[in-house]
């Protein structure tokens, strides 16, 4: 007897109806162990898998058959192997459906980058269908580095489909520029920090971006560009004195002592003395 119902609950699973119908049907065969529960739920998470692929794909060949099963199964591997059989010079696979799809099959393959290059392929993210999209946002929340390789590709369709939120993305960006910074990879840094002072949003401030910028510049000796962008600091920031005394440091270092005393003599005026340190007095 428990054969034919492991062997029912299979048959349900392979034509795609749903798991609600499937646990439903499994009751009215009577009470099971806890372990044939078990089996049941993951037979039905595959049969809704299934059910959800095959709304996505349309009418399925037996390959495509062979793909939904091994990708409803969470046999990534062995779908990513049978994908080319299934789908080559398919309508499907040059959709944003499909394109939606392999990506989060290469994504789930370790292959991350790839697989967000190909998402991004797709041309109107609002067709994509929401379960979809949903799998993609489990994947990778708003918070995940990865997004932050969108660079200028996204646009307001991306941002609302898929739930980004330019405000998180510019912080994600910002702490790699940090961490780089850190780690002295300045020029890989500043490619990332270029991308804020870009960034509509610009999440991060204004200010302490163009701050970091004058600093990578004066770390790698760039002292004339560095101090341009020091003066751009603005009266008014929080950061106003830390960059005006960066740039007196860096008059130092270019030979100018007069422009670095020019600087620090209005420094250290009594009514700036709550926001200067000990530094500004020693230069």
């Amino acid at each position: 007897m428990m054969y034919f119902k492991s062997l029912l609950i299979v048959i349900l699973a392979a034509s795609g109806v749903q798991s609600a119908q499937a646990e439903e049907f499994s009751e009215l065969l009577g009470a099971t162990s806890n372990a044939d529960q078990s089996k049941s739920k993951t037979v039905s998470s595959a049969a809704n898998q299934s059910f959800i692929l095959k709304q996505i794909i349309g009418k399925a060949t037996p390959e495509q058959n062979i793909f939904i099963q091994f990708f409803a199964s969470e046999k990534y591997d062995k779908a990513l192997y049978s994908w080319w059989d299934a789908f080559k010079n398919t309508q499907f696979a040059s959709s944003d459906n499909g394109r939606a799809l392999y990506g989060y099959l290469l994504y789930k393959n370790g292959l991350p980058h790839i697989g967000l290059e190909t998402l991004l392929k797709a041309e109107k993210p609002q067709n994509i269908h929401a379960t979809l999209v949903q799998w993609w946002r489990q994947a990778m929340p708003v918070t995940n580095p990865l997004w932050t390789h969108l660079d200028n590709k996204t646009d307001i369709a991306w941002e609302s489909v898929f739930g980004l939120n330019a405000a998180a993305r510019d912080y994600a960006i910002w702490e790699q520029v940090v961490d780089l910074g850190l780690r002295d990879n300045t020029k890989v840094a500043a490619q990332k920090l270029n991308l804020l002072l870009k960034s509509e949003s610009n999440a991060v401030g204004e200010d302490l971006l163009t701050l970091t910028a004058a600093r990578f510049l004066f770390q790698n000796g760039y002292l004339e560009p560095a101090i341009r962008y020091y003066k751009k600091v603005a009266k008014n920031s929080d950061y106003y004195f830390e960059a005006q005394e960066e740039a007196a440091w860096s008059y130092m270092r270019l030979g100018e002592p007069q422009n670095a005393l020019a600087i620090t003599k209005t420094l250290v005026q009594p009514e700036f003395s709550t926001e200067v340190g000990p530094e500004s007095v020693y230069l």
